[in-house]
Order: structure tokens, then sequence, then C-alpha cells
């Protein structure tokens, strides 16, 4: 299969919309493409944003309208930071009645920090994508030691519950961080939700607006200001200049590092090698 990009604007703060996924319908055309999945996560990565049950409902509707089946992935589910933000599963959205098209993919390694393991699951009432599974886990399969340990984390019901209060707690209080230190520098980002990370704008600093512009300025930010940032072309970002910053695996005092070192780079204006 071939995959197709969905191009969201800033009119719309990057959200799916139906003539976005239209567009993107009408360009595989073009090109000898038929679609026939709509594939997006629950929270939005990269944007750290969580649909309505609203919305959600909508990009079921639209992928029916279309014939085509719908994957979700929900690996940021228990990852849901902001009070004013409230993550409804599509398995809610629907009823508990995903019918034969839409599925359900989740993966424990972000909420329970065990990326490691690689352990995740499938929810799905589709028998044919249920064998084809069980098929591929024959060949790929958690090991047994690992099935274990997690099963018997989750078993824990008051250590899991204690566990996201806490994390909940601690991606707030550095998402927060992170998103003063960035008006206080005046500088453009998606105000995020949830998830590990927040995109931000750095394109008036760029060269260039292009892929190559992008990437000089990944290079000067690692090189000059020892910042690691993933730049927004690899996360499929429409607009060249975003930069999807990770807050999640660094302590405070490292993260209040990281936006100083960001201050200075820019205040510098570090001019490209």
């Amino acid at each position: 299969g071939k995959l197709v990009r969905v191009f969201s604007t800033r009119e719309s703060e990057f959200n799916l919309t139906e003539d976005a996924l239209d567009a993107a319908v009408e360009e595989a055309k073009k090109q000898g493409i038929v679609c026939k999945v709509l594939l997006f996560s629950s929270p939005d990565n990269p944007k750290g944003t969580v649909y309505t049950p609203a919305q959600l409902s909508n990009y079921i509707s639209w992928a029916r309208k279309h014939k085509m089946h719908t994957i979700v992935d929900e690996i940021y589910a228990y990852s849901v930071y902001d009070d004013k933000a409230h993550f409804v599963s599509i398995a809610r959205v629907l009823g508990n009645n995903l019918g034969n098209d839409v599925h359900i993919v989740y993966g424990f390694g972000k909420d329970l920090g065990i990326c490691g393991l690689r352990i995740g699951c499938i929810y799905t009432e589709n028998h044919k994508v249920r064998r084809a599974a069980a098929s591929i886990g024959i060949v790929c399969q958690a090991s047994n030691q690992t099935q274990k340990a997690v099963a018997r984390l989750l078993s824990n019901e008051a250590w899991f519950a204690e566990l996201q209060i806490k994390r909940r707690a601690n991606l707030k209080r550095c998402s927060g961080l992170v998103c003063a230190a960035l008006d206080e520098m005046n500088i453009n980002y998606i105000k995020p939700s949830a998830g590990y990370f927040i995109m931000i704008d750095l394109s008036p600093w760029m060269i260039r607006c292009d892929d190559q512009g992008e990437e000089e300025l990944w290079n000067r930010l690692f090189r000059v200001a020892k910042l690691n940032m993933t730049p927004g072309r690899m996360s499929q970002h429409p607009e060249c200049g975003w930069f999807r910053f990770v807050f999640a695996a660094s302590k405070v005092e490292a993260l209040e590092e990281a936006m100083r070192r960001l201050k200075k780079f820019l205040i510098d204006k570090v001019p490209p090698v």
C-alpha cells in the first residue's frame, strides 16, 4: 500500500477537515491510487490535541461514505493532562459497536513508560482482521515474560490509577513550563492537551522556506544550542519550519536549561555555516 498525506491548514489549526480529506482522496485518484483506510491518532500526534466526540463521529461518517475502513491509534489515551480536554475512545463514540470497518490499536509503551517491551493490542470486531493478527502473532508475539509482567501491572488497579495521576501532573507541569517560555519568546506553537510533545513554529529563523532550510535550522540548533528537535517534515507537517519538541523525558531543570539555550540561540540569530 501507499501512504496518502492529508494536508491540513493553519486556518483549521492543522486539524483534519472534510475538505482536506476530500482533497487528499481526489489527489490520490489522479495518481491511480484507491484509498481504502483512514488512519489517524487520537489524541493527535504530533500536535497533542484531543478530538471531540463530534469530530470523531464525523471522521467515521466520512470514511464510511467513501467505503473506507478506519484505524484509530489511541496510544496516548491516558496521557491527557489538560483539565479542559477529555479523551473519548472511538469505541465509546460508536456505542462499542465498531462494525467490520473500525479498528483500534493501542500500545502500552507510552502510558506505562515501557516502550522497550514493545507490546500492544488491536481491538476489532472484524473476524478477518483477527485471523490476520493471530497469524502475525506467531512470528512476532510478545514473550511470555513480557505478557506476564504487563498483566501484573494492569491487574493492580490502585497502582495504575496512582501512576496516571502522577504522570498527568508531571506532563501538565512540564508542558506549562515550555509554553510559558515560548510565550515569553513570542514563539508561535500549537497548544497541546495530551502526549509528550509540542509543535513550535521556528520558521521566522529559517534562511529559506523549504525542506533544506528546515534541515539547516535543525543542524544549527543541534550544533550550536545542543538541542535536538524533530523537524516537522518528519511528522508530515504541511508547513516548513515547525519542530516537535519532546518535554516528557526531561526533569524540570533540564527543560529550563533547554529554554535558556533556545532563547540565546534565537537572540544571537546564529548564522548558517
